[in-house]
C-alpha cells in the first residue's frame, strides 16, 4: 500500500476519495479467489475467466444450444459435461453456486 500512496502523491492525486478508492481496489486485489480452492478440478486457462466473471458487473452472452453456465443447476452441468471424463463433475457442479452468488 505504501508503493501505491507514493505513485498517487508523485502524480499529484489529491482527491481523496478517488485514492480512497484505488486503495480499496489494490487491497481487493491481493485476495484470494474462491475458486483457488478447486484448482484440481478447474483447468489453469479457465482461472481467469472465473477471475474476470467474478469481478464483472454484468455478462452479456448469447448461447442458442447450450444453457450458459452461470444459469446451470448442477443438475444441467452434470449432464452438459457428461461426454468430459477429465473433469471432476461432482465438485465442478458443486462450483456453481459460489459461480453465481
Amino acid at each position: 500500500m505504501v508503493d501505491l500512496r507514493l505513485l498517487l502523491d508523485r502524480y499529484g492525486l489529491d482527491d481523496r476519495e478517488h485514492r480512497a478508492y484505488l486503495e480499496r481496489l489494490a487491497r481487493e486485489s491481493n485476495k484470494r479467489g474462491w475458486w483457488q480452492d478447486y484448482g484440481d478440478t478447474i483447468p489453469p486457462y479457465y482461472t481467469d475467466f472465473i477471475g474476470l466473471e467474478a469481478d464483472a458487473s454484468y455478462i452479456k452472452t448469447w448461447e442458442p444450444t447450450i444453457i450458459p453456465g452461470l444459469l446451470q443447476t448442477p443438475r444441467v452441468c452434470t449432464r452438459c459435461h457428461a461426454g468430459q471424463p477429465s473433469h471432476d463433475l461432482s465438485r465442478q457442479a458443486r462450483q456453481l453456486p459460489q459461480r453465481q452468488a
